[in-house]
């Protein structure tokens, strides 16, 4: 209720909030500690560019749409926008070249081949 200043109306309600911000979230966060742990840093930079960039957009879109924020979706937009700004700085420092992640491995041992 914090964010979105309402409760689920019906018990497929609630399953849907705990599948969408439980499960997820959780899902997300044990992808993102993969990754640290096995020193995948490009995708889980990757992976969090395109989550927390596609929560901004929507968020943003949310705003124009409904209008008048609440200072939670505020908050939460300047966070996604920050950590968005720095997964593409770091990521951008942290990828080989484009010519060079066609023909070798790239810095996580993965081949890619294109045709």
């Amino acid at each position: 209720m914090l964010v979105t200043e309402s409760a689920p109306a019906s018990p497929g309600g609630l399953t849907d909030m705990r599948a969408t911000y439980g499960g997820l979230s959780l899902g997300i966060g044990l992808f993102l500690g993969h990754c640290a742990r096995t020193g995948a840093f490009r995708s889980g930079l990757l992976a969090s560019l395109l989550m927390l960039s596609s929560a901004a957009l929507g968020r943003l879109l949310g705003i124009y749409l409904d209008g008048k924020p609440t200072w939670m979706i505020v908050l939460l937009l300047t966070a996604e926008i920050i950590f968005s700004v720095l997964s593409v700085t770091r990521t951008a420092r942290k990828a080989p070249s484009f010519r060079a992640g066609m023909n070798s491995a790239d810095a996580e041992g993965i081949h890619l081949r294109f045709l």
